[in-house]
């Protein structure tokens, strides 16, 4: 949307000359749609007195401003759909005034949490969507929610603080009992996951004064029962009752979420856009918002395995790009017809006396292609599988030993060999399949002699003797043998319904520590490996193989519904990285996590707020057109990966964008 700073009649006031102007109508009391974007405004511009006279208005278009709020004086009844996104908004609790809004966007406000997003879902009754998106998350933070808090609530006065509120015979000894009972409640009360803490305090906090208000002027009062259903109202109380129960200002600062670092992390995650490229498109060029781009992998330092160079592979459509990120250009492009590439993963081998780096790359038509990157040659393809390929990864046990796993639930470990130069021959070997998953795999990753898998319906761990140590069994002429590894156990973690199961991020931040992204319950977990092998060991044969562990934290993501978003790790920095269905880039220290002196079970379950968010930036074509309303919506951004040193991130989205992020710090 375009600004109206330049406007001959912005004077750096929003008075009714200027809205009128803007608009083209006689009377403020016509307009039904405001667009007031990047004009600087701050809360002392939206006057009570020229905006009040807008009774008509639907819609309000504030984003790119440095508002906190809107102003409370200022009533507009008919609002529906408000914009106050890329603002400097820090509380939410002011929007229910607005009580006919059914869209919202607020996105771009660094300051606004997942939990004030679960508010304004609980304060606005006819929310529809918020950000752009549907706001099923509603029913789970409703009434059922609230109900379940405030039995247990009930129970817990009952047992306690009734005697104690009897006893208060002064304002100042009542307001000790709310403080008490508040205190009680959120430290006790359990209802929901972990990722509704925030909002579960809050609304504690809200009931708590309410039910004491209450309990005041009817102590033998069941208060659910008063209720009958209307959760959100407040308690009617007397002005009697009201002069013995003040409201006292709790802690109210611990609600008003800042943007933070986990547990006085200081790392500084300062990104801001630098290159996006449409290095994927068909024909249409620069118009072509359609095409998807699923991966992106930085290619390995061949002299230290732990870093990485500047160079990054993408797939999607029909193509494999290699970019430099330094330049923001294209070195190489590989192409293949007919194909859609998924997937891709870079491993150093050794030639001779030379290292060089391999690219592989997989796709819909079930090939494996091997790329010598630097010599620009596509030099063999594999029919690894009869089935779209879905995952490629190099396992640890050799850096030619591939794991792939395609969409009919196949997973195998192949021996792709070293070629020999200058033919490029070599022989391929399948060396495992792992069986006993009747589910579509979505991400691997060996650790140990365990394969790790996350599944569209499950968490997966296979146990392979020798598996780090992998010998090739060959049968009496000399023909390699393929090994057959059954499941060892699926994995189920704390607050995932069956339903909701689907993994489709698998990460490993260090040797022990695993990080799963839980995409339909919008959850990322951190989790002890050792947790599963010491609950493997104990199941007996004959027990059906289900290990639940306790996540050692639960990190905040976006609610969304939106499958297939992968994460990355910086274990050098302890930095988890997340896109989203929006194009924000969400971004985790948990160093102080991870970093712990504590021993496994003695670290205390934790709900790790995001360091910082990078919100998607406004973009235009090479000729300065704009672009951002064509891909409103299809921002999703697949895949993510950060440069060993941190000073650049990688995007895939489903708009046909490669998008380059650099460290400004």
């Amino acid at each position: 949307m375009a600004s109206n700073v330049n406007h001959p009649a912005w004077k750096g006031k929003v008075d009714e000359t200027f809205l009128k102007v803007i608009t083209g109508v006689d009377s403020l009391a016509e307009i039904e749609d405001l667009q007031l974007c990047s004009l600087g405004l701050q809360n002392s511009h939206l006057e009570s007195g020229v905006f009040n006279k807008l009774v008509s208005l639907e819609e309000l278009n504030l984003s790119c401003n440095k508002l906190t709020k809107i102003p409370g004086d200022v009533v507009l009844k008919e609002l529906k759909y408000l914009d106050i996104s890329n603002n400097k908004v820090e509380d939410v609790e002011w929007l229910s005034k607005f009580s006919n809004l059914k869209d919202v966007d607020i996105y771009g406000n660094e300051s606004v949490t997942i939990d004030d997003r679960y508010k304004i879902m609980f304060l606005l009754e006819n929310l529809e969507k918020l950000d752009g998106k549907g706001v099923e998350e509603k029913e789970k933070i409703g009434n059922k929610f609230t109900l379940e808090l405030l039995q247990r609530m009930e129970n817990r006065w009952t047992r306690t603080f009734a005697q104690m509120l009897e006893k208060a015979d002064t304002e100042s000894k009542v307001n000790d009992v709310i403080k008490k009972f508040t205190t009680v409640s959120k430290e006790t009360v359990r209802f929901g996951a972990n990722s509704f803490k925030g909002f579960r305090l809050w609304r504690i906090e809200t009931i708590a004064k309410q039910l004491v208000a209450f309990k005041i002027t009817y102590p033998n009062c069941n208060y659910m029962k008063m209720l009958d259903g209307e959760i959100t109202s407040s308690v009617s109380t007397s002005p009697t009752t009201l002069q013995k129960h003040k409201h006292v200002k709790g802690k109210e600062d611990q609600f008003k979420r800042k943007k933070l670092s986990v547990s006085g992390a200081e790392t500084p995650l300062d990104y801001k856009p630098a290159i996006f490229l449409q290095c994927h498109s068909k024909e249409e060029g620069c118009d072509d918002f359609s095409t998807q781009v699923w991966c992106c992998a930085f290619e390995p330092d061949m002299n230290d395995p732990q870093k990485t160079t500047n160079r990054v592979a993408t797939c999607g459509g029909d193509k494999v790009c290699v970019i430099d990120c330094n330049v923001g250009k294209v070195q190489s492009r590989f192409e293949q017809a007919n194909e859609e590439f998924y997937t891709a993963a870079w491993t150093t081998i050794s030639l001779g006396n030379h290292l060089l780096n391999i690219l592989v790359a997989a796709g819909s038509l079930g090939f494996v292609h091997l790329i010598h990157v630097s010599q620009g040659i596509n030099y063999g393809r594999i029919k690894a599988h009869s089935s779209p390929v879905q995952h490629v990864v190099f396992a640890n046990t050799a850096p030619t030993h591939l794991l792939s796993a395609d969409k009919k639930g196949f997973i195998y470990l192949i021996d792709i060999d070293i070629p020999t130069l200058p033919e490029y021959k070599f022989t391929i070997r399948k060396l495992m399949s792992f069986n006993g998953m009747d589910a579509i795999p979505l991400k691997l990753k060996t650790v140990k002699n365990y394969l790790l898998v996350g599944s569209e319906t499950g968490f997966y761990f296979w146990k392979a003797q020798g598996l780090k140590s992998l010998h090739l069994s060959t049968d009496s002429k000399g023909k390699s043998i393929l090994k057959n590894i059954p499941l060892s156990c699926e994995v189920t973690f704390p607050f995932v319904e069956e339903e909701d199961g689907m993994f489709d991020a698998l990460e490993m931040i260090t040797d022990e520590v695993v990080v799963t992204k839980c995409s339909l319950s919008g959850v990322i977990f951190l989790w002890h490996l050792s947790e599963v092998e010491d609950k493997l060991t104990s199941l007996r044969k004959s027990e059906k193989k289900v290990v639940e562990i306790q996540a050692l934290a639960e990190l905040k993501w976006a609610s969304t519904k939106q499958c297939y978003m992968n994460i990355s790790v910086c274990r050098k920095k302890c930095i988890i990285a997340a896109g989203d269905d929006m194009g924000h880039i969400w971004l985790y220290d948990v160093s102080t996590v991870i970093n712990s002196n504590k021993t496994r079970a003695d670290i205390p379950y934790v709900v790790i707020q995001p360091s910082n968010i990078v919100p998607y930036p406004v973009c235009t074509k090479p000729d300065g057109g704009m672009v951002s309303k064509k891909i409103r919506g299809k921002n999703i951004y697949n895949d993510i990966c950060l440069s060993s040193d941190m000073k650049c991130i990688v995007v895939a989205a489903d708009n046909n964008i490669v998008a380059i992020y650099k460290d400004w710090v």
